[in-house]
This record gives structure tokens, sequence and C-alpha cells, in this order.
């Protein structure tokens, strides 16, 4: 985990606080280390819940697709996990846009952070005091994108538990998954553990007796059909009360159901804006891999060297994917499917879902794309974002202008962001170069599809027209962003062709923003730019700068602020390369 160094509105701690701090320290290290003692019939069951959870854990090595190899010791759990970026976070109200481009733009700003104002503390002393809230804190939110770690984090913490390395203070760690909780009916706290863990049903009624030594795991509240009401007063109030699973998760949070117990839940960070997270103790959100980090997963994925490195370039220049030798009709059934998911914000799918696009379990095309879950048995897309990437690519290779126009309307009328990234990738595909990647996948009206899709960008030009006037910089770049996918210089000079003034000032620019900007003036010529107070650093100046030649004018540049972030950064590329545009104008 990651927390800002320096105070965070907390008063000046005095001497007896940093004793008393020191001593809930050294109690948690111990406890952590060595745990409580039971009596034998608990250790008993114990030891029997802990080799249960460890033959789950030995499961996770199927999670992969079935065309890769099983089997393989490069494989396992304990030795594929890399850590993540944790970060303290609480910011869920400014989630607009969707998530994995939303999570790419704070990734970046952490990266430049980290040297001078984050430190490093480990996943594991998730539940050690925090200075922030300056307690030991029992409920924690996970908070992070879809496919971003969150599932393997938790099962990474039942797996260190299991194995003594971790969270020993816990005499017992209960792991649910919110979507498996869907399926249940009305149950008690106590049947809701039984339905999982049948084998503690004589000995729950003493495990739930002391409830500081146990930990719930909920994973993934968006997927939750539950809405999580705390302003209801309708809470169970002991073990055996019945409600809905979300009735019993919001008593445990709201302690009127174990009080004392600990809990950790994952969500994503849309679903917490609507959520009441003061309840919490402790919000981390998990950005990613620092760059070292993301080299040494890919090099426990990779055995070979040269793989290992092919791959990181992959990721490193976000290139295009998929090359392989089947059926166009498979591509079809998958990508209705994972376009019905992400137009509902699904990202698992059963048997009847599969039945119900036609999609045929049997076929050695699906294994590659899907992961098939046991108990009970589910599918979801081996990454999230391959789950967008067919989603967009099944209106190249089952061409129907009536679905199409449908799509690209309901995509681009969600507030929440989720169409985001699926109309990226519809119009990166309608670029020629583009799909010639994808030769043999395609539907003849491929080309036709391609037409449709620049036929709706140019069609924004009033909408584009409206966010110039109104100023709402970050919906414009968000359309540059389509135009900057789809490679394509006429659609520029459509959207533009009345406009002489781009107005980005106050805008903090990732590099990403810098290189869909660079674009969009290179493709336009004599715009003037207002660029004041925006907030860049060295890299991304470096990408759009040499498209500055087009501009007509450059207006209220900061050289100061630009000097100050490239000092920061150890470099001195943008004021260099200011001064050279300077004296070329």
């Amino acid at each position: 985990m990651v927390v800002p160094v320096g105070r965070v509105g907390c008063p000046e701690p005095n001497n007896s606080c940093l004793m008393s701090a020191g001593h809930i320290l050294v109690e948690q290290m111990l406890l952590d280390e060595r745990g409580h003692q039971l009596s034998p019939e608990l250790t008993e069951i114990q030891v029997i819940h802990k080799k249960h959870l460890l033959e789950k854990a030995k499961k996770l090595l199927e999670k992969i697709p079935l065309s890769y190899t099983q089997g393989d010791e490069n494989f396992s759990f304990c030795t594929r996990y890399t850590n993540l970026i944790l970060v303290s976070a609480n910011h869920f109200k400014k989630w607009s846009e969707n998530e994995f481009i939303q999570v790419g733009v704070i990734h970046e700003q952490y990266l430049k952070k980290t040297h001078n104002i984050l430190k490093h503390i480990k996943f594991n002393k998730i539940f050690h005091w925090c200075h922030q809230s300056r307690l030991v804190p029992h409920m924690v939110m996970v908070s992070g994108v879809p496919g971003v770690g969150k599932t393997m984090l938790m099962e990474k913490i039942v797996y260190d538990w299991v194995k003594g390395d971790h969270h020993q203070k816990f005499s017992f760690v209960f792991f649910f998954k919110f979507w498996e909780l869907n399926r249940l009916d009305d149950v008690s706290l106590e049947t809701l553990i039984l339905h999982q863990y049948p084998y503690l049903e004589e000995q729950l009624g003493n495990i739930l007796q002391d409830p500081k030594k146990i930990l719930f795991i909920f994973d993934g509240l968006d997927e939750s059909r539950h809405r999580m009401d705390f302003t209801s007063c309708d809470f169970c109030f002991n073990p055996k009360q019945s409600g809905n699973s979300g009735q019993i998760v919001l008593s445990l949070l709201r302690k009127s159901l174990l009080n004392g117990c600990s809990i950790l839940m994952t969500s994503r960070p849309t679903r917490l804006a609507y959520f009441d997270c003061n309840v919490f103790q402790r919000i981390v959100e998990i950005v990613g891999f620092f760059p070292e980090e993301r080299w040494m997963y890919l090099e426990k994925i990779f055995p070979i060297h040269e793989l290992a490195e092919k791959a990181f370039n992959y990721v490193k220049q976000n290139e295009a994917f998929l090359h392989k030798d089947d059926a166009q009709k498979i591509l079809q059934s998958i990508g209705w499917m994972a376009e019905h998911g992400v137009m509902n914000l699904r990202t698992t799918f059963d048997d009847r879902d599969l039945d119900s696009f036609h999609v045929d379990s049997k076929s050695e095309l699906l294994s590659s794309f899907l992961i098939k879950s046991e108990e009970p048995e589910t599918y979801s897309f081996i990454h999230p974002i391959v789950q967008e990437f067919f989603s967009a690519l099944v209106h190249y290779n089952d061409y129907s202008a009536e679905k199409l126009k449908r799509s690209l309307e309901e995509a681009k009328s969600y507030t929440d962001g989720r169409g985001e990234i699926f109309l990226r990738f519809l119009c990166g595909l309608s670029d020629s170069s583009t799909r010639s990647i994808l030769t043999g996948y395609l539907d003849a009206k491929a080309a036709q599809a391609s037409k449709d899709v620049i036929t709706w960008l140019k069609n924004l030009v009033p909408e584009v027209e409206k966010l110039i006037e109104s100023k709402n910089k970050r919906h414009l770049l968000r359309i540059f962003y389509y135009v900057y996918e789809a490679r394509n210089a006429d659609v520029v000079l459509e959207l533009l062709k009345f406009q002489r003034r781009l107005d980005l000032s106050d805008v903090d620019m990732s590099s990403e923003d810098c290189t869909v900007l660079a674009f969009i003036l290179k493709a336009c010529k004599n715009i003037e730019l207002d660029f004041s107070r925006c907030s860049l650093d060295a890299e991304g100046f470096a990408r759009f700068a040499p498209s500055l030649h087009n501009l007509q004018k450059l207006r209220r540049w900061n050289a100061s602020s630009f000097f100050y972030t490239a000092k920061t950064n150890g470099r001195l590329l943008v004021p260099c390369m200011l001064g050279l545009y300077l004296l070329q104008r």
C-alpha cells in the first residue's frame, strides 16, 4: 500500500499518543505472527478450514485459458503474484469517466509523485495501525478498475493467512463473492457461512462467539444485485436472523451483527460514488504496477526472457492484439455476449448466457478468451479489456447497420462512461490499416461498418461546437480520442472546420492526452491554442511539441511552471523545447 507522507488533517501527536500507538503496533505484530490461543476443538476445525481454503487456492492455477500449458510450476499462485501499487483514496465522486481511462491518468500522476510524496507499505499491513484515522482499522475497502487485481489480492491475503505468513490475528477467514451471493434467497449469517463451508456446522456457534478473531472478505460490491441502503433500519441482530445477502453484509458493516469482526471488501470506484464510505476506516485503491514490477510480472508469466521482453514492449506501446486461425462464428457469438456485458456492467456469465448467445462451450478457440470457474460454473473473459475489444469487433465481423447505430447511440448515452472504451475500439477498427491485421475474421461488409462509424463521428460537429462554446474541455478531449483512434484527418477537419480557437486552459494533461492533441494539431492548421495554466510534464510536452508549428498562435504560455515540472523530473527538456519553439516563431 502507498499512503501520503505528511499529515492529513490530523492533530499533532503528543508523547502519550505515540506511546499508545507504539504499544498497539507491538501488540499487532505479535498477534500477526503468533495468532490467538484456541481451544482444542477450534484448533482442529481451524486446521480443516485452512486445508479447505488451500485446496481452493490450488484451483486458482486453473484460472487461465485452457490453451495455456497446464501443470507448469511457473504458473503457481505463490510464484506468479506481484505486488501492486495501493494508494489511499477517497475521491470516488469524481469518477465520471470510464474507469479504465480514469485509472490511467491517476496511475500516471502517482508515478510522477512517487519519489517525493508517497511511501510504500506492504499489502499485508492493510489491517495495521492507520496514521490517517489514528486507529487499527476493522473495516477496509479496496477499490480498483475491472481486471486490475482486486480478486487476486483478496485470494493472496487468504493464501497468506492459510500458510501462516500474515494476518494471523484472525482465527477464521471467510471469503465470499457478491455475484455468488446473488444466487441465494433469504439467508441468515449462519446459513450464509455454512452454504460455502458446511464442515463448520458443529463449531460455528463457538466461532461466532468471538467476532474480533473473524475476518469476512466480500469481493465485488459492484456485482451485488442488492442496494446497500445505509438509511434503512432493517438490520439483522443475530447470526440466525434471516434477510437477503445485502442486509447481512450491511448489518455486519453497521455492527448490529457480530460487532468487533473485521471486513475487507472490494469494489469498482464508480459503485462507491453511490455508497456511504464513511463506514470504512481505511480506503485504498489498486492503481497497478510500477514499471519495474510490471516487468517482474511479465517475467513470471513468460519464462523465456525474449517472450517477456516482447510482451513488455507490447504493453508499453499499447499494441493491437489477436492473431488466431479459427472460426468467425465463435467470435460473433462471444462478441454479442461481450457487448451485452459491457452495456449492462456484467463481467461474469453462466451457461444460460452462453446458450442465449449461441456460444459453443466446446470450441477450442473459446478457451483462448474465456476463463471457466467452478462452484458454480461461470465464465469470464481473460481480462475486461478483452471483453471491451470483442464487443466492438463483433460489429465488424457480424455487421448490421441497425445494431451498429443503436450500439453507438446507447454507448454514448451512458453518463457513467461504461461505453467509452467500446467506442474507442469501434473507432479504432474503422481504420483500414488496423483492420488489415484481422483479415479473415471480418464480415464482407466490414468496410461499410467503418463508413458508418466515420459518418457517426462527422455528425458530432454540432456537439463539438457546443462543447467548445461551453468550455467542457474534458468531454471535448473524449471526442478527440475517438478521432485519434480512427486515425482520420478528414474527420478532424470536419469537426473543427468552423473553429479557429481551442481553449484547453487549466486542464491536467496526461501523456496520452498530449499524444491525442498532437494528432489533432497536425491535421488542423492555423488553430489558436490557449494552453495557459495547463498541467503537464516534459514527456507530455515532447509528444505534442512537433505539432506546434501548425498553430496560428499559442496563447498565455506559463514557462515557469513547465520549468518547475521538468526540474522535479530531473529533466530540462521542456524549457529547451519551448525556447526552440519561440525562436522559430
